[in-house]
């Protein structure tokens, strides 16, 4: 027994391309026969073939076939696929609020001015340390604290910082020849007399000891072998 789904079979296959199953040929239809795919199987000795048209074939469908007439069957046509409903449109996107602005900032308060410094009062006692003072400094270069007049010594005019500090009517001038003058230390002046003190010079700075030599490392033993 043959049961043909859109097959033709036996000799309606004659001259065309054909297969065979169990002694009995099938075919595409002539209505699509090079947009057509067949298969068949066989359970005891019935042997069912199917044939199934491609899409745009003048034939589609499943027709049965009797293995008695050869005669087909009427065709049953695919019912066409249901078309898809169109996707529904995206609702726009809700427009966003402005922002509120930002709120500006206070104006930064004005700064009080710094009070001037209280002049200070005329020095009654000068207090030289390497200073050269009063009219021992016309015609150099020179700083005025107190009303009186300090310069560095003439030994170190160029190599020479200053420093004055006033406590009360006390000013104290401090100059400080750099390395390599040839006056340094400390002079201490008197107002009365302008004339400079005995110098003291500065100790030289003891040499340091060498340092002794380093022991030598201690030598490492040998690693132990590892264990096998």
């Amino acid at each position: 027994k043959v049961v043909s789904h859109g097959c033709d079979t036996g000799s309606s296959c004659d001259g065309r391309s054909s297969s065979q199953s169990g002694g009995v040929s099938y075919c595409c239809p002539s209505a699509c026969p090079s947009s057509c795919s067949m298969s068949s199987s066989q359970t005891g000795d019935v042997m069912t073939a199917t044939c199934t048209c491609s899409k745009g074939s003048t034939r589609t469908g499943l027709v049965g076939t009797s293995a008695a007439s050869g005669a087909p069957a009427p065709m049953h046509f695919m019912a066409p696929f249901p078309s898809m409903a169109p996707m529904p449109s995206m609702a726009p996107m809700p427009t966003m609020a402005p922002m509120a602005p930002m709120p500006s900032m206070a104006p930064m308060p004005t700064m009080a001015p710094f009070p001037s410094m209280p002049p200070s009062p005329p020095a009654g006692k000068v207090v030289s340390h390497g200073c050269d003072t009063g009219s021992s400094c016309d015609g150099r270069s020179s700083s005025q604290s107190g009303g009186v007049s300090y310069c560095c010594p003439s030994a170190c005019p160029s190599s020479c910082s200053m420093s004055s500090s006033q406590t009360g009517d006390v000013m104290t001038a401090t100059c400080t020849c750099s390395k390599g003058s040839t006056r340094t230390g400390l002079v201490g002046t008197s107002a009365a007399s302008g004339a400079p003190a005995p110098m003291h010079f500065m100790a030289p700075f003891p040499s340091m000891a060498p340092m002794p030599p380093m022991a030598p490392m201690p030598t490492m033993a040998p690693m132990a072998p590892m264990p096998s």
